[in-house]
């Protein structure tokens, strides 16, 4: 196979559907395809559905035979997955055929579709840079839904669908926000654009400039405290000179017009040590003035010295939990406990210290498991009680109720909560993922962990993904996949030990031995007291059969018992 096919050409997909249109077709979340009275014409069989599927989003372009069998038969010798592919293209003639002969064009060595008779979902998004409930409807959910696990090379060509459409829209997008002039439009363009890309600093400076200028304080310092939060996810912890411009004019005027409490919170979103003179705060790089009664213990926010050193060890911690390396991550966890000692209200605090020993616990650097696991879970149902809205927080302690509790269903509830609050939150969707393999959902599991890695493709636990992705594929018998899966997240973090669990129950089941081998040296190395019996013990899946198919897999593996 030369090249994986692709969207068609820009001004193809930005191109008006000309009337009549006589198929319509989704392609995000479950794929549907109706004729022109609403009736159902979808294949019954996932493979022509496929084969569907990749001609709607070429536009016009007339797509190789060749190539629709390397991307759904890739496991097949060429003579049987050209043959699998007529018996396809059969059953979408008589689909497609009596509703218009046009619609469906049919030769020796191509296949396409008559674009001018069809329409599309994506294309239709692309084209209009839709509307903000329709973009937020469009990354919540993944292209092609109920056919993950189709073939190998066609979730790859899947995923490669996705991250061009996310380019096209976003490109779109910002061209839209530098053409748009005043309030509304400036605020709707803006707002458009970080569906796509909450970290778009440009887009929030337009967004915040927007309500500056139109004097809405408290508008803008709603939008600040969001792009806190969205750069923080993202770990881009420190906005740029221009973007804090632009917010110390926030911070100047808005004393005087909105509450204290709203302002406050931007004082604990962007607190920041000045070294140079330890007696003196700042925020976001500006010294606070500290208040003429003499108290040198509080600054003219209201917020105090303990409150303000408190934000600042939150945000030189995060770093470090990112890193992963044992000395700076054990150090990010004193910060964190420091952290909260001195403001015990802290949620955000409370929330990452808990997430600190997830991977305390994961890593194997815990010297007492069964405790580092109490205390996490603590803390994860400490920061919802502290802050109900707090996204991160819930689904901290979400992941908490269902891999260390067992209540995964109770688990679930959280994390799509936290979703609600934050649908860009990339770490709710992983875990709300692992929530639904652990009760047997496991396609639903899987368009989960995709959707995190689609949110924050450069998230520096993206390996966290990976492996909450090879956990319900494992289960499906998708043990190839699950493989080349771990290729990629052992290679981002080769010390992360649940990698190498599901890989070796692969690598039992496939019966590769010496890769088996490997990956359980590696493992062992990690972990040197897992056991099969161990691991059906940690397991939070709950269907004996689940569970049955993973220690199977260890067992034919060579894993002790």
């Amino acid at each position: 196979m030369t090249g994986s096919p692709n969207f068609g050409p820009d001004h193809a997909i930005a191109a008006t559907v000309a009337a009549p249109v006589l198929l319509r077709l989704t392609v995000f979340g479950s794929m549907s395809a109706t004729d022109v009275t609403g009736r159902s014409v979808l294949p019954k069989s996932r493979k022509a559905r496929g084969v569907l599927a990749v001609l709607a989003l070429q536009a016009s372009r007339p797509v190789l035979r060749s190539e629709l069998a390397d991307l759904l038969w890739s496991r097949r010798d060429r003579e049987q997955a050209r043959a699998s592919l007529r018996q396809a293209v059969h059953e979408l003639t008589d689909l497609l055929g009596p509703i218009d002969p046009r619609l469906l064009r049919v030769d020796r060595n191509h296949l396409s579709l008559a674009s001018d008779l069809i329409w599309v979902d994506a294309r239709a998004i692309v084209a209009a840079v839709a509307s903000q409930s329709e973009m937020r409807d469009l990354f919540r959910t993944s292209l092609l839904e109920d056919l993950i696990g189709l073939d190998p090379a066609f979730d790859r060509w899947r995923a490669a669908q996705m991250e061009r459409l996310t380019r096209l829209v976003r490109a779109r997008a910002e061209d839209a926000l530098k053409a748009s002039r005043g309030y509304p439009a400036e605020v709707e363009a803006a707002e458009r654009l970080l569906r796509v890309d909450r970290a778009h600093e440009g887009a929030w400076r337009v967004l915040i400039g927007a309500h500056v200028a139109r004097g809405d304080r408290a508008a803008a310092i709603a939008a600040f405290e969001r792009s806190a939060d969205a750069m923080a996810d993202v770990a881009q912890l420190t906005p740029s000179a221009e973007t804090e411009a632009l917010l110390s004019t926030v911070r100047e005027t808005s004393a005087q017009i909105v509450p204290i409490s709203p302002v406050a919170a931007v004082a604990e979103s962007l607190y920041l040590r000045d070294e140079t003179r330890k007696d003196r705060l700042r925020i976001g790089g500006m010294p606070l003035r500290m208040r003429g009664s003499g108290r040198e213990d509080e600054v003219s926010l209201g917020v105090t010295k303990e409150i303000a050193i408190a934000r600042d060890l939150l945000f030189g911690a995060i770093p470090a939990v990112y890193r992963l390396d044992n000395e700076g991550f054990r150090a990010a966890g004193e910060m964190l406990a420091a952290a909260i000692a001195l403001d015990p209200s802290y949620a955000a605090a409370h929330a990452w210290y808990s997430y600190w020993h997830l991977f305390l616990v994961r890593h194997g650097w815990a010297a007492d498991r069964s405790g580092a696991i109490g205390r996490g879970a603590e803390l994860a149902e400490r920061a919802v009680v502290l802050d109900p809205s707090d996204a991160r927080a819930l689904t901290m302690a979400g992941y908490m109720r269902s891999f260390l509790c067992r209540r995964a269903d109770e688990g679930l509830e959280l994390h799509e909560r936290a979703i609600a609050l934050n649908p860009n939150l990339a770490l709710a969707w992983c875990f709300s993922g692992l929530s639904l393999s652990y009760l047997g959902r496991h396609e639903e599991a899987i368009a989960r962990a995709e959707q995190a890695r689609l949110l924050s493709p450069f998230d520096p636990h993206v390996f966290f993904f990976d492996m909450a992705a090879m956990l319900p594929r494992l289960i499906l018998r998708q043990h190839e996949i699950v493989v080349e899966i771990s290729n990629r997240a052992v290679t981002l973090n080769p010390g992360f030990s649940p990698t190498y669990k599901w890989l070796l129950a692969a690598h039992g089941h496939l019966g590769n031995t010496g890769d088996a081998a490997s990956a359980r040296q590696h493992l062992l190395a990690l972990e040197p007291d897992f056991t099969v019996r161990s691991a059906i013990a940690r397991s939070a899946l709950t269907r004996q059969a689940d569970i049955d198919h993973y220690a199977e897999g260890l067992r034919r593996a060579g894993l002790p018992e």
